[in-house]
């Protein structure tokens, strides 16, 4: 009789595990549980049937847990043969565990020689690259029974390596800006700082602000682990600010739009101003000997406030806009240098009115 060896290869990810009852050994779907395709075993040398049987059932209950579906049968039978029969690397039962839909794949492999057993158990994740967790029994001279204990053993201390992989890690994150938004794998989670559960393995970390350029980071997740990242946001110095992109403009022109109505209202309150009232004046008592009336338009208080208004909007909105058109322009300039040159444009604004009306001067 050959020699016997027993190889599981099984590769965690990571799924939020969840309680369930293990699933029976007749052919099922895999579930959002943690669940472990349980391949035929492979032999090497020569072994009954039943004892074959034996030392599967001895496998696949050791494997049994509320966490873990087991998943077995004719469609993984025959998906192992058809991917993996001729060599049962890492890479092929990653893909075929991923077709199975399942987050873990176990392959056995058993070598007997007489009564020489040789057990060669590992462990692999379906979604992930890392090594194989590995174990070995070596029995010379044993019994059926002997080896199903010894394997049973072993085959425990790989599951509580899966289930302890599948338990879900945690992440911190610290650093500046506070209030900064993080986002992992494209789904925002919260604001600096922040902190919570991620399921194992690899995730991209994203923290965002306005005013600032974005940091990527690729964090590694193990269960049961907390991971800890410091970021610091680098400045855009040419990004807008946010009051300038959120009021500057829509104010700007708005305070323009009511001071040129306000610098008309003005201009025509002081046109009239001592001119008689149309309506009152139609009236011949309201006639003097020396035919002017006693009713006439007393506007010149009120068209000078408006026309004062009206200007000092104009000018506060014209303002505003060649400050938010100027930070547009200087996005490699420092602060001070950009104010010098925001006064100097307002310094050249003219409002005011001249002999053909109402004059709006100065560069947007």
């Amino acid at each position: 009789m050959g020699a016997a060896s027993l190889c599981v290869a099984l590769e965690a990810w990571t799924p939020t595990a969840s309680a369930a009852a293990p699933t029976s050994r007749d052919e099922v779907e895999a579930t959002e549980n943690s669940s472990v395709a349980v391949l035929p075993i492979v032999l090497e040398g020569e072994l009954p049937e039943g004892d074959q049987r034996e030392l599967a059932e001895t496998i696949e209950q050791a494997f049994e847990h509320p966490e873990l579906d087991l998943v077995t049968g004719a469609k993984v039978e025959r998906a192992y043969a058809e991917r993996c029969a001729d060599e049962a690397t890492a890479a092929c039962l990653r893909k075929l565990g991923r077709e199975l839909g399942v987050t873990h794949a176990l392959a056995v492999v058993v070598r007997a020689s007489n009564r020489d057993f040789e057990v060669e158990m590992r462990v692999v994740s379906v979604a992930g690259s890392r090594q194989p967790s590995e174990a070995e029994v070596e029995c010379p001279v044993c019994g059926i029974a002997e080896v199903r204990d010894r394997v049973a053993a072993q085959a425990a201390q790989l599951r509580d390596r899966v289930l302890a992989d599948i338990q879900p890690g945690r992440v911190v994150v610290e650093g500046d800006p506070e209030g900064a938004t993080v986002s992992v794998d494209g789904r925002r989670v919260g604001r600096l700082p922040y902190e919570g559960e991620l399921t194992t393995g690899e995730h991209e970390l994203r923290v965002s602000e306005r005013g600032y350029f974005d940091e990527l980071v690729t964090v590694n997740i193990s269960g049961g682990a907390t991971e800890r990242v410091s970021v610091e946001l680098e400045v855009d110095s040419g990004a807008r600010s946010v009051g300038a992109r959120d009021w500057f403009r829509p104010v700007g022109w708005t305070a323009i739009g009511v001071g040129i109505a306000g610098v008309g209202a003005g201009i025509g309150l002081l046109t009239i101003h001592g001119r008689p009232h149309e309506q009152r004046c139609s009236d011949f008592s309201n006639i003097d000997a020396n035919g002017e009336c006693k009713w006439l338009y007393e506007t010149i208080g009120a068209g000078a406030g408006a026309l004062a208004v009206g200007i000092t909007l104009a000018n506060v909105g014209t303002t505003m806009l060649i400050l938010d058109r100027q930070r547009t322009r200087t996005k490699a300039e420092s602060e001070s240098a950009s104010a010098s040159r925001w006064r100097a444009r307002a310094d050249s604004l003219r409002v005011g009115v001249g002999l053909r009306g109402f004059v709006l001067s100065g560069q947007f």
